[in-house]
């Protein structure tokens, strides 16, 4: 018995050193890989600032070098700024520079020069056209919007600051918006033209561009994709003869770009609102403190970091790119970049912000149904304020397909419903339809017993040969809408066939 027992004590005692041993692995085995990890965290993070430092250096050599040359044209390919008529304002254009072999070509010959100038009005003529019928006819405002805004915005920079064009500038009295001007004061003969006769235009920015640039996206959004491309390729061909002939000076051209992609977003939005029947007190601010914030371009801002609050991503999901200072203080809480990208997107009008402002909306008011079934099933759900951005959008598609499905059966039970019927409207029908239904099956079922429990000839055969036990095992009957069969024995009774069938 003792040597059984010190057998027993040794085979513990060497199990307990086997799993000690084991679990010293395991521990070593999950303090490498979480050294490693750390290291992997921290030497994405310092790539990451290392290369943003590289870049920035690079950046702050580009400034300083063209701000230590400026005024230098020979480093742009041109002559020195040495004085001369082409260079007595003291202004050095790149784009001239580069379109100076073409403007030598159109001073000499003006035919061509009108000639580009007509064609390039009639062009203009197709972004006018398509904006009176996007805006008139579908009733879509956003493009018209961002015109009017565009040209309001030209104009207050032309009232404080008028530039003068350039001294070489090719005039064409079938240019835009010479042509208009021609209609309501005396224009000599394009022979005739000296430079004391050129029309005054605003030049900064580019209206011919920024119409062009805002027309083509918005053509490529809605679906015309030859035209948006077609027109932007012109836009090209315009903005080198406007170089060439020295209407526009090259930042004219940027700006005028910038314009039409960028700072008339905000009218955009208004219009949006414009063509769905906005009221004043949506547009005007409710005090002083939100008409400040508006007018020093904040308010959007604002809007932008409510909504990563409110759809806010969790730390572990951009872990490996979070800020050195969040892993040294974790109580700290820091914007990841992914956030920051969210932010961005919340304050562009894009398809994506559309699209996700709709899903948080129908997220909300399809809240309490999705709640509830899934709290049928044993789940909770958090408050949607802590629910991600694309855990809504998940949520809103679940909730769109599940009313799809429930419409479909609707459907296929022939029951009309109207748009905008909520779930439990439309499972109420459902639910009805089908108990509707099931009464009916009902009703024709026990119409059938009935008439066979009366039936003569189960009269006649009963009083003719007596039934019993060693005879029949029972009455076969099959339902005509099954097709089960049913056994119905036949007790040994002296109740005649028509209470026998009441009984069953």
């Amino acid at each position: 018995v003792a040597s059984g027992d010190a057998d027993e004590f040794r085979s513990r005692d060497s199990l307990r050193h086997v799993i000690n041993r084991e679990q010293k692995i395991d521990i070593e085995e999950t303090s490498t890989v979480s050294r490693g990890r750390s290291f992997q965290e921290l030497r994405n993070v310092l790539g990451r600032d290392v290369i943003f430092l590289l870049m920035g250096v690079v950046a702050l050599q580009i400034v300083a070098y063209i701000e230590t040359h400026a005024a230098d044209a020979d480093i742009r390919g041109g002559e020195a700024d040495s004085g001369g008529e082409k260079n007595q304002c003291g202004i050095v254009d790149a784009g001239f520079i580069l379109t100076a072999p073409i403007n030598s070509f159109l001073s000499a010959h003006r035919g061509w020069n009108n000639a580009l100038a007509l064609l390039n009005s009639l062009v203009l003529i197709v972004p006018t056209v398509y904006t009176v019928y996007v805006t008139l006819w579908k009733g879509d405002y956003t493009l018209s919007f961002r015109l009017i805004a565009s040209q309001l915005f030209r104009s207050l920079c032309g009232w404080f600051t008028y530039l003068p064009p350039d001294p070489t500038f090719i005039m064409s009295y079938y240019d835009f918006p010479e042509v208009a001007q021609c209609l309501f004061r005396y224009c000599p003969p394009a022979e005739e033209i000296s430079k004391s006769d050129v029309l005054p235009f605003v030049s900064f920015f580019s209206g011919h561009v920024a119409t062009t640039v805002t027309v083509a996206n918005h053509m490529y959004i809605s679906g015309f994709y030859s035209w948006s491309v077609a027109l932007h390729v012109f836009n090209v061909f315009q903005i080198i003869r406007l170089l060439a002939t020295r209407g526009h000076y090259s930042i004219d051209i940027i700006i005028g770009w910038c314009v039409a992609v960028y700072v008339s977003t905000p009218a955009e939005r208004l219009g949006r609102h414009y063509s769905r029947g906005m009221k004043w007190s949506d547009v005007v601010p409710g005090n002083h403190v939100e008409a400040f914030e508006t007018f020093i371009g904040v308010s959007d801002m604002r809007i932008g970091r409510q909504s990563i609050r409110t759809l806010h991503y969790h730390e572990e999901e951009h872990h490996n790119l979070s800020p050195i200072s969040n892993k040294v203080r974790p109580g700290v809480e820091v914007v990841s970049q992914r956030d920051h990208d969210e932010y961005y997107s919340v304050q562009s009008d894009t398809a994506t912000r559309i699209a996700a402002d709709m899903a948080t909306d129908f997220a909300k008011r399809s809240l309490n149904d999705l709640r509830e079934d899934l709290t049928r099933v044993g789940l909770q759900m958090a408050e949607i304020r802590d629910l991600r951005r694309n855990d809504l959008i998940r949520m809103a598609e679940l909730a769109r397909l599940k009313m799809a499905e429930l419409r479909s059966e609707a459907k296929k039970l022939d029951i009309s419903l109207a748009e905008g019927m909520s779930r439990p409207e439309i499972l109420a029908r459902i639910v009805a339809k089908v108990k509707g239904a099931m009464e009916k099956g009902l009703e024709e079922t026990t119409a059938k017993i009935r008439n066979m429990s009366t039936h003569s000839s189960m009269t006649d055969d009963w009083k003719s040969n007596h039934v019993t036990s060693s005879e029949t095992s029972g009455l076969r009957c099959r339902s005509a809408s099954l097709d089960d069969e049913v056994d119905i024995p036949v007790e040994e009774t002296t109740e005649g066939p028509t209470e026998k069938a009441k009984n069953v």
